[in-house]
């Protein structure tokens, strides 16, 4: 799905179909019923919680390394808005500082500092 279609989802903006709710609950492993269930102020049912039902996938967490090219995509990308890309920037500053506040750490425990 289309992230402006899914903006305007959320927004209201966009009569929203029955396969784009069940395409979206499928993503998310919900229940089929679970979106109709949020607007009516309620909460959704993960499908893990049927019985019978395989426990969600396990999607292992992105590295440092792989979270910083990501964002420096988007720093770089001429087609992001100027708030978005400064906003990225900023994110690189706190990568680096992570890394050298890992690096302090690692040296104080004598760890190898690669």
């Amino acid at each position: 799905m289309a992230r402006g279609t899914w903006t305007d989802l959320e927004a209201g903006k966009r009569e929203t179909r029955q396969h784009q709710y069940d395409a979206i609950e499928e993503v998310l492993r919900w229940k089929s019923g679970s979106i109709d269930a949020i607007i009516g102020g309620g909460e959704p049912t993960p499908l893990a919680e049927e019985p019978g039902q395989p426990p969600p996938t396990e999607v292992p967490a992105p590295t440092l390394d792989q979270l910083e090219g990501a964002i420096r995509a988007i720093a770089a990308n001429p087609n992001r808005s100027q708030p978005l890309k400064e906003w990225a920037e900023t994110l690189l500053v706190q990568v680096e500082r992570l890394r050298e506040a890992d690096q302090r750490e690692a040296r104080a425990l004598g760890e190898d500092v690669a």
